[in-house]
């Protein structure tokens, strides 16, 4: 059975790195959510993370970085306001078509 994917959302924050360092030293699969495809994306696919670019207000970059995540990370989520803005019918869609 393939290990579990963890994706972190604002993976270039304090936070968020942070997590994804953690994470990597347990030798979890990570997947970053990036704003942008810079130095700092790049040293967090070097600790052997993936990437993927997007904005938590574009709901199709959101969708992309979800595909086969075992598990979601994030203290922005709420921020963002996906919670209230999603209906809890969508969320759980969302959930179960893609395998959170």
């Amino acid at each position: 059975m393939n290990e579990p994917l963890y994706l972190i959302m604002g993976a270039m924050g304090a936070t968020g790195s942070a997590d994804a360092r953690e994470l990597r030293k347990q030798d979890r699969r990570v997947r970053g959510l990036v704003h942008k495809d810079n130095a700092r994306a790049e040293a967090l696919r070097t600790s052997g993370a993936e990437t993927v670019v997007g904005d938590l207000l574009d709901f199709d970059s959101i969708l992309r970085a979800m595909e086969g995540v075992a598990a979601r990370i994030s203290r922005l989520f709420r921020e963002a306001g996906w919670h209230r803005i999603m209906s809890s019918s969508l969320q759980n869609k969302l959930i179960s078509n893609h395998k959170i």
